[in-house]
């Protein structure tokens, strides 16, 4: 619940069901009188705002119960699995005495100068 802001400020109540974003409900109601000035739901929101909010409650793993929640664990088991055995990749690869394994430094300073003002060049002007 929101309080009004102001003299002709309106009291803004909003509702949100857990499992099913079609239920959610906004109500605007008359500072003074309590009077419903209008209700906006499920049935006034756009095509883009429907697949938001069902996006949003998929990812909450409020959709479709265990199945769901299954998969987002096996998702992020499987982004923990390719942290760990990057790591352990390197590990077994790294060459022996000789630091990290990264490629070496540019002999020619050109080149060096060079991807540093390109690292430079603001996002903005990128090319497409």
């Amino acid at each position: 619940m929101t309080l009004p802001q102001g003299p002709k400020g309106v009291y803004t109540i909003s509702g949100k069901s857990e499992a099913d974003p079609a239920q959610q409900r906004t109500v605007f109601l008359d500072q003074y009188s309590g009077k419903v000035l209008a209700s906006y739901g499920w049935p006034q929101y756009g095509l883009l705002s429907k697949l938001v909010e069902e996006g949003i409650a998929l990812h909450q793993g409020e959709r479709f119960g265990l199945p769901n929640l299954l998969v987002a664990l096996g998702t992020c088991l499987a982004v923990i699995g390719m942290a760990v055995s990057g790591v352990v990749m390197w590990w077994r690869r790294r060459p022996t005495g000789k630091g990290l394994g990264a490629p070496r430094r540019a002999q020619d300073a050109r080149v060096t100068r060079g991807v540093a003002l390109i690292m430079l060049i603001p996002k903005r002007w990128h090319w497409r």
